[in-house]
């Protein structure tokens, strides 16, 4: 990522990948890591499971984030300034995207919320 670009990324968020929904409709969530990011507003209507759901921010990571695409549909994000500890404060992520530079390297992360 471009040294310039990368130095806005300020903004402190919380991933929990492997986020699941026990016997009793509980949501279970693994342990949650902070990534520096930078936080755009986006909106866009996402197609998901056949319901359309709408987009309020972007984020744009850029960190490695060790997740399959299986992992970033049960991915939740804590916004900055919500605390980790609150569950009923974290977002769905809808799309995850990695996105490469000209020589086909990982540039950085887009995630919308």
């Amino acid at each position: 990522m471009d040294i310039q670009l990368k130095s806005q990324c300020k903004a402190i968020i919380g991933i929990a990948t492997g986020a699941t929904v026990d016997f009793t409709g509980q949501t279970q969530v693994g342990s949650v890591a902070t990534y520096y990011c930078r936080v755009e507003p986006r909106y866009r209507e996402v197609h998901r499971s056949g319901i359309i759901e709408r987009t309020s921010h972007m984020l744009i990571v850029p960190e490695e984030l060790a997740v399959s695409e299986a992992q970033s549909r049960d991915m939740l994000i804590w916004m900055p300034g919500v605390s980790l500890a609150t569950l009923s404060e974290a977002k769905r992520a809808l799309v995850v995207s990695p996105c490469y530079d000209e020589n086909n390297t990982l540039d950085h992360w887009e995630i919308l919320v």
